[in-house]
């Protein structure tokens, strides 16, 4: 039985909802908050030159600590000339003050920067038969571009920063007595193919000041203090770093010169707390959960206020660039705040013809929404890979029968 809904109408409100619903009826309340969420994005293949980018979803490290989790590919950098030929690569999180997808430091976030040993060929086979020990591959957290080792400062300033572990590691094998060391892990420090597994750990310490730490292939980073390198005494070290920890993106970059050098980032996942907006209308009790001012969506329409203006018979709720995916999340609950676990609703998805009176529709496909994980929210993806440039429709069946309709613009990369 649906639990009826007493309300207080905030007039402000019913303008700016009425463009996501064929036919609204009141509304009672919008307000901001976070969604506890994990994120999968889309691989990132980074071939330069230069190229950057960043994921639309904003992240709030300040209502829980934020796990970005990802794997790193080196093997597409070029090692053949030197110091003639060299490139970095980048993934972390920056803050929504810049726009900056490569070094936006100081001051904007952290992120792991890359590098690897500027002697050519760095990357060849060892000698047949004789495996030794060689620097490859650099990995280490950045709040600034340019900082190395002496940056880290957590959990405190080491007494030698170049003496460290987990900070290079070797594509290749190591001789026996090397191997015999309780910190050389074949297939984690040696042996690694240049193929990482990279998670970071941010935490929080106040709204404009965190840490970060950071493991790769499982190894936690650290600092030798008692001359013993069969043991790591500072660990796990890391950084601290200002920015806007309430609204976090995704971003990666990679910068490379003499010659055309390629990385991958894949899996990219982000376990933490995503930001959101809540719209509350009665009569029905339906709470939506909305990640963007634009409401439902993970991205905003850019340079309208409001929205991206109209477009044949709606407005833009939100643009997105082929190989980005449309993300959205629903709180459905009665007015006492019980959430529902049980309910199901449809989304379907049209391709969009704009005609001079009136607009047509293709379902390109339907789906049941479901409440999967945290109760009451009921969450989408729509990978746009492999969807033309153009405009599309999401209409979204709600339990109390009424019908939401989001149009977004799909737009090609650049």
């Amino acid at each position: 039985m649906r639990k009826a809904v007493g309300c207080m109408v905030l007039f402000s409100v019913i303008l700016a909802a009425m463009a996501f619903f064929a036919c609204a009826t009141e509304y009672i309340e919008v307000y901001s908050q976070t969604v506890p969420y994990t994120k999968l994005y889309a691989d990132q293949i980074l071939v330069g030159g230069f190229v950057a980018g960043c994921f639309g979803d904003k992240w709030d490290a300040t209502a829980g600590d934020l796990t970005l989790s990802f794997t790193y590919d080196a093997t597409g950098l070029v090692d053949d000339f030197g110091g003639a030929a060299h490139a970095w690569a980048e993934l972390g999180v920056r803050d929504t003050l810049t726009g900056s997808n490569f070094n936006p430091g100081p001051g904007n976030g952290v992120w792991l920067a890359t590098d690897y040993d500027w002697s050519a060929n760095t990357f060849d086979p060892d000698p047949a038969g004789s495996p030794i020990q060689d620097l490859d591959d650099k990995l280490l957290l950045q709040r600034t571009g340019g900082l190395g080792e002496s940056s880290y400062d957590v959990p405190g300033a080491p007494p030698n920063p170049w003496a460290n572990h987990g900070f290079w590691f070797d594509r290749d094998g190591v001789d026996p007595w090397q191997a015999g060391s309780p910190l050389a892990i074949d297939g984690a420090s040696y042996n690694t193919g240049g193929i990482y597994d990279i998670e970071i750990l941010i935490h929080a310490l106040d709204m404009t000041n965190g840490t970060a730490v950071m493991t790769i292939n499982g190894l936690s980073q650290g600092f030798e203090t008692d001359g013993d390198w069969q043991t790591v005494e500072m660990a796990p070290a890391g950084v601290t770093f200002t920015c806007d920890l309430e609204t976090l993106q995704v971003f990666f970059g990679l910068y490379g010169y003499g010659a055309m050098h390629a990385a991958a980032f894949r899996d990219i996942t982000v376990d933490g707390h995503l930001k959101v907006m809540r719209l509350v209308r009665a009569p029905s009790g339906l709470i939506v959960v909305a990640a963007g001012a634009q409401g439902y969506l993970d991205q905003e329409a850019p340079d309208v206020a409001g929205g991206g203006g109209a477009v044949g018979e709606l407005e833009i709720a939100a643009v997105y660039v082929v190989g980005e995916t449309i993300s959205g999340c629903v709180f459905v609950c009665a007015t006492d705040g019980e959430p529902l676990t049980h309910a199901y609703f449809p989304l379907t998805f049209y391709a969009v013809a704009l005609g001079e009176d009136f607009d047509t529709r293709q379902a390109l496909f339907a789906r049941t929404l479901g409440c999967w994980g945290e109760p009451g929210y009921f969450c989408f993806d729509i990978d746009t890979g492999d969807l033309d440039p153009g405009y599309y429709d999401i209409r979204l069946g709600f339990p109390d029968g009424e019908v939401g309709w989001l149009r977004v613009e799909i737009v090609a990369a650049e």
